[in-house]
């Protein structure tokens, strides 16, 4: 019998224990954050200081997006 392998996928709103971001079967892939018509990916290019400032400063509050397919 083949052995198959198992890969855990979530997004960042997992909040997932960077130990088990570590683990080689384990993914995370970044949600989208939409501000001021700018998209930043959520732990790449935007960390959580960053968007709770976006949130405290901007009149309208952010939106999200889920990531696309060819992003999983």
């Amino acid at each position: 019998m083949e052995k198959k392998r198992i890969a855990f996928v979530t997004d960042t709103t997992g909040y997932i224990p960077e130990e088990l971001k570590a683990h080689p079967d384990v993914y995370v892939v970044p949600i989208v954050v939409i501000s001021d018509g700018k998209e930043y990916e959520d732990g790449v290019d935007l960390t959580s200081d960053q968007l709770y400032d976006i949130i405290r400063n901007n009149k309208e509050v952010p939106k999200t997006s889920q990531p696309s397919v060819g992003t999983f």
